[in-house]
């Protein structure tokens, strides 16, 4: 399995005039640097819950369908929005694009899925590391619509990175703030496919 990234998420978590009041700067001088702490603070983010916070689009690829009963694939980067296209490659070699009819998307609490439509099967795929393909999009939506929680711990790292702009070496420590953890584990996601 692996993911690629297709389409980046439109904007930040947090605008940058908010950003510089909750961490009391009043000038530009680094805007720059401070919209990329904002951004390796939402990547820390989302790595640890395994979620996407902003709308952003991306490819899932798997050498095979699920020989499974059910055929359950899952699909990291909940919440899921929709699943635009699932691509493979035939037993012949040649890639087909597989008709929605086919497939079934479930969103799901957590995971998304996609499943054989009633009556349906996986096709069988050529057998090489990466037969099948899903587009998928997925994200809370924009900034607003992200949990409050997210956003706050998001905050919490940026004012840590700026604050602490060195490495860490054994000599001195510099923990992340205890409040992060807190306000992400409860979005963390359980199972990762």
């Amino acid at each position: 399995m692996a993911l690629l990234r297709l389409e980046s998420p439109a904007t930040q978590l947090v605008a940058l005039d908010e950003l510089k009041l909750r961490l009391k700067i009043d000038d530009d001088t680094d805007d720059t640097g401070l919209s990329m702490l904002l951004s390796a603070a939402t990547r820390r983010a989302e790595q640890k819950t395994q979620r996407a916070f902003l709308t952003q689009k991306w490819r899932l690829i798997l050498g095979s369908f699920p020989c499974s009963h059910s055929g359950e694939i899952l699909i990291p980067l909940p919440p899921l929005q929709s699943v635009a296209q699932i691509t493979y490659m035939d037993s012949e070699g040649v890639e087909r694009v597989l008709a929605p009819a086919e497939y079934q998307v479930v969103k799901g609490d957590v995971l998304g899925a996609v499943y054989p439509a009633p009556g349906k099967s996986w096709p069988a795929t050529w057998g090489s590391k990466s037969d099948v393909e899903i587009d998928f999009t997925c994200g809370y939506g924009a900034p607003t619509e992200v949990e409050p929680d997210i956003v706050l711990a998001v905050l919490l790292l940026v004012g840590h990175y700026d604050q602490n702009r060195e490495a860490v070496t054994d000599r001195t420590m510099s923990v992340l703030p205890m409040g992060v953890d807190d306000l992400l584990s409860p979005y963390v996601v359980p199972v990762s496919p």
